[in-house]
Protein backbone atom coordinates (compact mmCIF):
# COMPACT_ATOMS: atom_id res chain seq x y z
CA UNK A 1 0.00 0.00 0.00
CA UNK A 2 1.29 3.58 -0.71
CA UNK A 3 0.02 7.02 0.48
CA UNK A 4 -0.16 10.04 -2.21
CA UNK A 5 -0.51 13.16 -1.34
CA UNK A 6 -1.13 16.30 -3.72
CA UNK A 7 -0.95 19.84 -2.99
CA UNK A 8 -2.93 20.76 -6.14
CA UNK A 9 -2.28 23.25 -8.73
CA UNK A 10 0.42 23.87 -11.46
CA UNK A 11 2.78 24.66 -9.63
CA UNK A 12 2.09 21.75 -7.07
CA UNK A 13 3.33 18.81 -6.12
CA UNK A 14 2.68 15.05 -5.59
CA UNK A 15 4.48 12.95 -2.72
CA UNK A 16 4.44 9.22 -2.63
CA UNK A 17 4.77 7.34 0.55
CA UNK A 18 5.59 3.34 0.75
CA UNK A 19 3.83 1.27 3.03
CA UNK A 20 6.06 2.27 6.66
CA UNK A 21 5.36 5.65 5.58
CA UNK A 22 8.88 6.42 4.21
CA UNK A 23 9.06 8.93 0.92
CA UNK A 24 9.71 6.75 -1.85
CA UNK A 25 8.85 9.09 -4.86
CA UNK A 26 8.49 13.43 -4.59
CA UNK A 27 7.77 15.18 -7.97
CA UNK A 28 6.88 18.70 -9.00
CA UNK A 29 3.59 18.39 -10.77
CA UNK A 30 3.56 17.57 -14.44
CA UNK A 31 3.28 19.95 -16.56
CA UNK A 32 2.99 20.41 -20.20
CA UNK A 33 3.63 24.11 -22.49
CA UNK A 34 0.68 24.87 -24.26
CA UNK A 35 1.66 26.66 -27.37
CA UNK A 36 -1.84 28.34 -28.19
CA UNK A 37 -4.64 28.48 -26.12
CA UNK A 38 -5.86 30.17 -22.81
CA UNK A 39 -3.02 28.65 -20.52
CA UNK A 40 0.68 29.06 -20.70
CA UNK A 41 0.97 25.66 -19.12
CA UNK A 42 -1.49 22.45 -18.37
CA UNK A 43 -1.12 19.18 -16.27
CA UNK A 44 0.64 16.70 -18.62
CA UNK A 45 -1.98 14.56 -17.99
CA UNK A 46 -0.26 10.90 -20.05
CA UNK A 47 2.39 11.36 -17.18
CA UNK A 48 -0.28 11.98 -14.06
CA UNK A 49 -2.07 8.93 -15.70
CA UNK A 50 1.09 6.90 -16.26
CA UNK A 51 2.22 7.58 -12.35
CA UNK A 52 -0.98 6.58 -10.44
CA UNK A 53 -1.14 3.27 -12.55
CA UNK A 54 2.41 2.73 -11.48
CA UNK A 55 1.26 2.90 -7.85
CA UNK A 56 -2.30 1.24 -7.82
CA UNK A 57 -2.55 -0.57 -4.80
CA UNK A 58 -2.91 3.21 -3.06
CA UNK A 59 -4.71 5.45 -0.71
CA UNK A 60 -4.82 8.94 -2.26
CA UNK A 61 -5.33 12.18 -0.62
CA UNK A 62 -5.67 16.04 -2.44
CA UNK A 63 -5.63 19.07 -0.83
CA UNK A 64 -9.20 21.23 -1.14
CA UNK A 65 -9.21 24.04 -3.10
CA UNK A 66 -11.05 27.55 -2.25
CA UNK A 67 -10.62 31.00 -3.20
CA UNK A 68 -7.95 32.98 -0.99
CA UNK A 69 -8.06 36.66 -0.98
CA UNK A 70 -6.64 38.92 -3.89
CA UNK A 71 -7.09 35.93 -6.35
CA UNK A 72 -8.28 37.41 -9.90
CA UNK A 73 -11.40 35.07 -11.54
CA UNK A 74 -8.88 33.48 -13.65
CA UNK A 75 -6.67 32.04 -11.66
CA UNK A 76 -9.49 30.46 -9.17
CA UNK A 77 -11.39 29.32 -12.09
CA UNK A 78 -7.97 27.31 -13.26
CA UNK A 79 -7.18 26.26 -9.56
CA UNK A 80 -10.98 24.70 -9.81
CA UNK A 81 -10.86 23.16 -12.97
CA UNK A 82 -7.60 21.81 -11.92
CA UNK A 83 -8.88 20.30 -8.73
CA UNK A 84 -11.67 18.78 -10.76
CA UNK A 85 -9.41 17.45 -13.17
CA UNK A 86 -7.36 15.76 -10.63
CA UNK A 87 -10.07 14.50 -8.86
CA UNK A 88 -11.54 12.61 -11.58
CA UNK A 89 -8.53 11.10 -12.30
CA UNK A 90 -7.78 9.87 -9.12
CA UNK A 91 -11.32 9.08 -8.36
CA UNK A 92 -11.35 7.07 -11.53
CA UNK A 93 -8.00 4.97 -10.96
CA UNK A 94 -8.58 4.35 -7.16
CA UNK A 95 -12.24 4.47 -6.80
CA UNK A 96 -13.18 4.66 -2.99
CA UNK A 97 -9.33 5.10 -1.85
CA UNK A 98 -9.72 8.89 -2.41
CA UNK A 99 -10.07 11.42 0.26
CA UNK A 100 -10.32 15.56 0.02
CA UNK A 101 -9.14 17.22 2.99
CA UNK A 102 -9.39 20.57 4.03
CA UNK A 103 -5.91 22.22 4.87
CA UNK A 104 -6.71 22.94 8.10
CA UNK A 105 -6.94 19.65 9.07
CA UNK A 106 -3.99 18.52 8.08
CA UNK A 107 -2.33 21.36 9.35
CA UNK A 108 -3.85 20.55 13.24
CA UNK A 109 -3.53 16.94 12.66
CA UNK A 110 0.02 17.07 12.06
CA UNK A 111 0.87 20.38 14.68
CA UNK A 112 -1.02 18.17 17.69
CA UNK A 113 0.56 15.37 16.99
CA UNK A 114 4.75 17.06 16.49
CA UNK A 115 4.44 20.18 17.95
CA UNK A 116 4.85 21.07 21.60
CA UNK A 117 2.15 23.62 23.11
CA UNK A 118 4.63 26.10 23.52
CA UNK A 119 5.71 26.15 19.30
CA UNK A 120 2.37 26.05 18.80
CA UNK A 121 1.47 29.03 20.64
CA UNK A 122 4.25 30.84 18.94
CA UNK A 123 2.68 30.16 15.37
CA UNK A 124 -0.51 31.86 16.61
CA UNK A 125 -1.69 34.76 14.95
CA UNK A 126 -1.79 36.54 18.32
CA UNK A 127 1.60 35.51 19.92
CA UNK A 128 3.60 34.96 16.96
CA UNK A 129 7.05 34.89 17.72
CA UNK A 130 9.91 33.17 15.43
CA UNK A 131 12.27 33.24 17.50
CA UNK A 132 11.30 30.46 19.61
CA UNK A 133 10.61 28.42 17.00
CA UNK A 134 14.20 30.03 15.40
CA UNK A 135 16.17 28.50 19.01
CA UNK A 136 14.53 24.88 18.14
CA UNK A 137 16.12 24.40 14.96
CA UNK A 138 19.58 22.44 15.60
CA UNK A 139 20.38 22.12 11.93
CA UNK A 140 22.72 24.74 10.35
CA UNK A 141 21.86 24.46 6.84
CA UNK A 142 18.30 24.49 7.65
CA UNK A 143 18.44 27.12 10.09
CA UNK A 144 20.33 29.44 7.82
CA UNK A 145 17.70 28.67 4.90
CA UNK A 146 14.66 29.00 7.63
CA UNK A 147 15.91 32.39 9.10
CA UNK A 148 16.03 34.15 5.32
CA UNK A 149 12.38 32.54 4.65
CA UNK A 150 10.63 34.04 7.62
CA UNK A 151 11.40 37.53 6.80
CA UNK A 152 10.51 36.95 2.44
CA UNK A 153 7.33 39.08 1.86
CA UNK A 154 5.82 36.22 0.19
CA UNK A 155 6.36 34.15 2.98
CA UNK A 156 2.90 33.34 5.18
CA UNK A 157 2.74 31.93 8.99
CA UNK A 158 1.24 28.82 7.31
CA UNK A 159 3.87 28.02 4.84
CA UNK A 160 6.85 28.60 7.48
CA UNK A 161 4.59 26.30 9.64
CA UNK A 162 4.42 23.81 7.06
CA UNK A 163 8.41 24.18 6.60
CA UNK A 164 8.67 23.84 10.55
CA UNK A 165 6.64 20.50 10.44
CA UNK A 166 8.49 18.79 7.89
CA UNK A 167 11.69 19.90 10.02
CA UNK A 168 10.47 18.23 12.96
CA UNK A 169 9.00 15.14 10.78
CA UNK A 170 11.71 14.96 9.27
CA UNK A 171 14.08 14.60 12.08
CA UNK A 172 12.04 11.44 13.28
CA UNK A 173 11.82 10.12 9.44
CA UNK A 174 14.90 10.90 8.53
CA UNK A 175 12.78 11.61 4.76
CA UNK A 176 15.01 13.83 2.42
CA UNK A 177 13.14 16.37 -0.26
CA UNK A 178 13.34 20.00 -1.21
CA UNK A 179 12.95 21.19 1.96
CA UNK A 180 13.09 24.86 0.15
CA UNK A 181 9.89 24.48 -2.22
CA UNK A 182 6.73 24.66 -0.35
CA UNK A 183 4.38 22.70 -2.26
CA UNK A 184 6.50 19.63 -2.32
CA UNK A 185 6.42 19.71 1.24
CA UNK A 186 2.79 20.37 1.33
CA UNK A 187 2.84 17.38 -0.38
CA UNK A 188 4.23 15.41 1.81
CA UNK A 189 2.66 16.38 4.78
CA UNK A 190 -0.45 15.24 3.10
CA UNK A 191 0.69 12.23 2.52
CA UNK A 192 2.37 12.11 6.03
CA UNK A 193 -1.44 12.70 7.59
CA UNK A 194 -2.81 10.28 4.64
CA UNK A 195 -0.74 7.36 6.24
CA UNK A 196 -1.17 8.47 10.02
CA UNK A 197 -4.63 8.81 9.87
CA UNK A 198 -4.84 5.31 7.39
CA UNK A 199 -7.64 7.40 5.56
Amino acid sequence: MYYIGIDVGLNGSICILNNKGKLEKSLKMPVVKIEEGAYKHWYNLNEIIDLFNNYKDSKIILEYQRPMPGQGSASMFRLGRGFGLLEGITTTIYKDNVTITDPKLWQNYLSNKYLTKDISNAFKKKTLNYDIIVDTIADDIYKTWFLKYITMKSTSPAKVKSSYLYYIINNIDKDTLDFKDNNIVDAYLIAKYCYLHNL
